[in-house]
């Protein structure tokens, strides 16, 4: 037996011996809860605190009993995989495939688990040593993209209803139709890798010199005062949470995702790196802080915008010295307001927004301009071109080819001036107009090559 086998071993019987001296408790303190491995810690929860997750929403959510029924979803199913997010949380996007697939998991002939899949997997799978077998039970479209398109529908699950006893260890907070969350405040002082859904995190405190190396989710979390000092976090990942008033001081926060979670509060003598923001809002006071790749895209759900997002981060690499990801983020910024405007409520800034995206990429693309001048005066010679006879009361424009209209046209576009008196007042205002194109075209030219800050 190799050392990480034995590693293994070592672990397994761990987790065996914790687990029989804490499943038969259903009250364990917030350290307790803590301090359970990921395995057990989903273990007691779907034992003691799931089942009245799923009652709330059979009870209170709307649609959710069809849904269930639709897709063929039972309690025991949310129960066997001891997590609920995965059956509520849509995929990205852009992946075409809208389903999740819901598997039997066997290692080695002897463990079983159940679990949720984006993607199709292979039946067999050889991993450390083990042969990993894959029956697919049932696929089916999460509840919230079901709803939405369905339904057309948008549910904000962890949209706050109420808080009792708030900034104590017997807060209780709730959320959608008053569902209590479990409490998991505390301070914390030692990390083991978990996934925590519906939780309140408030007046969660992170000790000094916490180094986790290890994943943590956050799925359908609340937290308001959320406070890290002094420390080195990997691997936090939030989804379809609210983070209100956090803070953060001293602190290295590395390869940390927001998917679709709205966070607020305050950010000092801090870095933050490799950070992933995926909708939602994120929009902390930042103060000596270093961004290295910070980076944000909007999910394309309704209501949400990244605008103040990038706003921040646009500032933030400005006052970096980092000019090209400020531009970047100047762009998505200008393009996130465009994506804001109704075109029934604001038609003006819509259409104002539309042409500055594509007519110059908000000036960050002056080569542009040169590209729409060129068609500008070719369009304009084929009208002449073409068109002479019919729009010029039978008099000719030009004498002979369409050169002799592409000259014609070039030097109107660039105001040189051509002799226009022996034409009829139609074609003297097509004159005025590609002249005013012409003006106008290189006013923004000269100001896109400028480089003038945003």
């Amino acid at each position: 037996m190799n050392t990480f086998q034995e590693k293994q071993k070592r672990l397994e019987e761990y987790n065996r011996i914790e687990y029989e001296s804490i499943i038969s408790n259903s009250q364990l303190s917030v350290q307790e809860l803590w301090s359970l491995s990921e395995i057990n810690f989903l273990k007691w929860r779907a034992k003691y605190d799931l089942p009245r997750i799923i009652k709330h929403f059979e009870e209170n959510l709307q649609y959710f009993k069809e849904w269930k029924y639709e897709n063929g979803i039972t309690r025991y199913d949310f129960l066997k995989v001891m997590k609920l997010s995965p059956f509520l949380e849509d995929k990205h996007p852009e992946e075409k495939d809208r389903r999740k697939y819901y598997y039997k998991q066997t290692i080695a002939g002897a463990e079983v688990r159940y679990i949720i899949s984006e993607d199709v997997l292979n039946p067999t799978y050889e991993r450390d040593g083990k042969t990993e077998t894959f029956e697919r039970y049932n696929s089916f479209v999460p509840f919230l993209e079901w709803v939405r398109k369905v339904k057309k529908l948008n549910i904000n699950l962890v949209g706050l209803t109420g808080i009792s006893a708030p900034s104590t260890e017997y807060e209780i907070v709730r959320i959608h139709s008053g569902l209590a969350l479990l409490n998991m405040n505390a301070k914390v002082q030692f990390l083991k890798p978990k996934f925590i859904e519906f939780a309140n995190l408030s007046n969660l405190e992170l000790a000094e010199n916490i180094v986790l190396q290890s994943s943590l989710e956050f799925h359908f979390c609340f937290a308001d005062n959320l406070s890290l000092s002094n420390i080195q976090v990997y691997f936090h990942w939030y989804f379809f949470s609210k983070i209100c008033n956090i803070k953060i001081k001293d602190s290295s926060l590395i390869s940390w995702k927001f998917i679709n979670t709205e966070v607020n509060g305050f950010i000092e003598n801090s870095m933050l790196k490799a950070i992933g923001i995926h909708g939602g809002k994120f929009e902390p006071y930042v103060k000596n802080v270093i961004f290295d790749g910070v980076r944000a895209d909007t999910i394309h759900y309704e209501g949400n915008n990244l605008t103040s997002t990038y706003r921040l981060l646009k500032y933030q690499y400005n006052s970096q010295g980092d000019d090209d990801l400020a531009y970047e983020n100047h762009i998505l910024e200008e393009s996130e307001k465009i994506r804001g405007y109704s075109f029934r409520y604001s038609t003006l800034k819509w259409l104002t927004g539309f042409v500055n995206k594509y007519y110059w990429k908000f000036g960050s693309k002056p080569q542009f301009i040169l590209y729409y001048s060129i068609i500008i005066i070719v369009t304009f010679a084929l009208v002449f071109y073409i068109c002479e006879s019919k729009m010029f009361e039978g008099k000719s424009l030009v004498e002979n080819s369409f050169l002799e209209c592409l000259y014609l046209s070039l030097v109107t576009f660039t105001t040189l001036g051509a002799d226009t008196t022996s034409f009829s007042e139609t074609p003297k205002l097509l004159f005025g107009l590609e002249s005013i194109l012409g003006v106008l075209n290189f006013g923004f030219l000269i100001a896109g090559y400028s480089k003038s800050k945003y």
